[in-house]
């Protein structure tokens, strides 16, 4: 069974609001998660569903849900990754944006992609959780199951060659506990506003889908 408390300080909002609201709201952003470490949209679908089904079965005692859902998501993942061959290609990024994404924003956000889709996994996973996620380097250490260490080392390869590959310059913040966060660094916020990008797109295409699937005659429950 997944615990269902974060790790102290975790930046989330209380549950306290319907479990359909909180999906409605933040699915979208856990598939944007998944499918920038995982480049496939079906296994971002799929983790990101396990994650929110396991949330509704434990919603009345969940008290940070967005930190519960990237944890099992995450989790998830990894037991995914263990059923690949040792070989990962570089991922293939289907991209949807939302139709108001101006063009420069979305060349942004195609080069985050590649970008780290270059990098190897363990390095792709991290800077996901951590400028997607908004996640706190113990946090992600925790949903990695790795040492706070190693995820500290995986980071700092990732971000020189993010910034070599993005173009960024060689600024960093400091959060004081030896891990750099997305505080003001160019970097994490370019990887912050490609999810919130991504996780517009998702949603303006569920919602096409489903007003489509509705027309068929095929939307809503029966």
């Amino acid at each position: 069974m997944h615990d269902t408390t974060p790790a102290p300080g975790t930046p989330d909002e209380p549950s306290g609001v319907p479990f359909e609201e909180f999906y409605a709201d933040y699915f979208p952003r856990l598939v944007a998660a998944a499918k920038a470490i995982t480049g496939n949209e079906h296994t971002a679908q799929d983790a990101a569903q396990y994650a929110c089904t396991e949330a509704s079965k434990r919603w009345e005692r969940i008290t940070h849900p967005k930190a519960y859902t990237r944890k099992v998501m995450v989790q998830y993942l990894r037991d995914y990754e263990r059923l690949l061959d040792r070989f990962r290609p570089i991922p293939h990024y289907d991209v949807v944006l939302p139709g108001d994404c101006p063009v420069d924003e979305r060349m942004k956000v195609l080069d985050i992609l590649a970008a780290l889709g270059g990098l190897p996994l363990k390095e792709r996973r991290v800077m996901v959780l951590v400028g997607m996620c908004e996640m706190t380097g113990p946090e992600a250490a925790e949903a990695l199951g790795e040492s706070l260490g190693s995820v500290h080392t995986a980071a700092s390869r990732a971000r020189k060659k993010l910034r070599a590959s993005l173009g960024f310059g060689t600024g960093q913040v400091s959060s004081g506990d030896g891990f750099l966060t997305p505080l003001g660094d160019p970097l994490f916020i370019a990887l912050h506003d490609a999810a919130v990008w991504l996780a517009r797109g998702i949603r303006e295409a569920g919602d096409e889908g489903g007003a489509a699937g509705a027309g068929r005659g095929g939307g809503g429950r029966r």
